[in-house]
């Protein structure tokens, strides 16, 4: 949790040679919310445990000469009537730095001026506006806003609202592993497609919970127990679902119908 609200999460592939770091300072209003607000406030992260060989390593100058983005600066700051000027999701990323975009309300993804990582202590900081949500990544590749300028498609190409299939087939197979399936929506825990770790797999894959541990300080509900639902408003409801685990303990399946 951070000083001023909000939280971050850093997500890194198996092989560790790259990572993408999101940080929320977004405003909330719940009934199991630990903090309802958020403010400005200047954030230095230090990147260690071989983070810091993503940027500073591989033969990647660590002088890069750029300006320092601090509490005075404008690059971290975007307000409802600034242009996407720094949207230049195609440009590479500086040696010796990280690549950052921001969302806020009235804008999406857009690219700010990289940041340098110190190379004496392996850190960067910037600017962190209340309300807003930041994404660095050590690969300017790695942007949700890289992969939706590639395909082709705008933040306000939203489809009509259509009926729902009345036949569905589909299976965990047809997804990447650490995808999330369609029509899942998770209560508790985090869900994701796995490869099957029971000795008939053979490329099968499964839906698999991976939280161990319950939420702490970025808890946005009451804790519960890892809970995955499957659509709603069924009737006439059969499920059959089998379950691994580990170790031995509790699963349960429940077949609901909401009148």
């Amino acid at each position: 949790r951070l000083l001023g609200g909000g939280s971050y999460v850093t997500y890194l592939p198996p092989e560790r040679d790259a990572f993408v770091l999101v940080v929320e300072k977004l405003h909330g209003k719940c009934r199991a919310c630990s903090m309802e607000g958020t403010e400005d406030e200047f954030l230095n992260f230090v990147l260690f445990g071989g983070l810091e060989e993503i940027v500073l390593g591989n033969g990647s100058s660590p002088w890069a000469v750029f300006s320092e983005i601090g509490a005075n600066t404008s690059a971290g700051e975007l307000g409802p009537n600034d242009s996407d000027k720094n949207d230049g999701n195609e440009t590479p990323r500086l040696p010796g730095s990280v690549s950052i975009w921001m969302t806020n309300k009235t804008h999406r993804l857009v690219r700010l001026p990289d940041l340098t990582v110190d190379p004496t202590t392996a850190s960067f900081g910037f600017f962190c506006q209340a309300d807003a949500i930041y994404t660095i990544a050590s690969d300017a590749n790695l942007s949700a806003a890289t992969n939706l300028e590639d395909s082709g498609n705008s933040t306000d190409d939203i489809p009509e609202n259509v009926p729902f299939l009345s036949r569905v087939v589909d299976n965990f197979d047809r997804y990447h592993v650490d995808a999330s399936p369609r029509f899942f929506a998770d209560l508790g825990g985090s869900w994701q497609v796995a490869p099957d770790p029971t000795a008939r797999a053979g490329g099968n894959r499964v839906l698999k919970q991976w939280v161990t541990s319950p939420a702490a300080s970025n808890a946005w509900a009451l804790a519960v127990e890892p809970m995955t639902i499957l659509g709603a408003n069924h009737s006439n409801v059969a499920v059959q679902v089998d379950v691994f685990w580990p170790e031995p303990t509790i699963a349960d399946v429940e077949a609901s119908v909401y009148e």
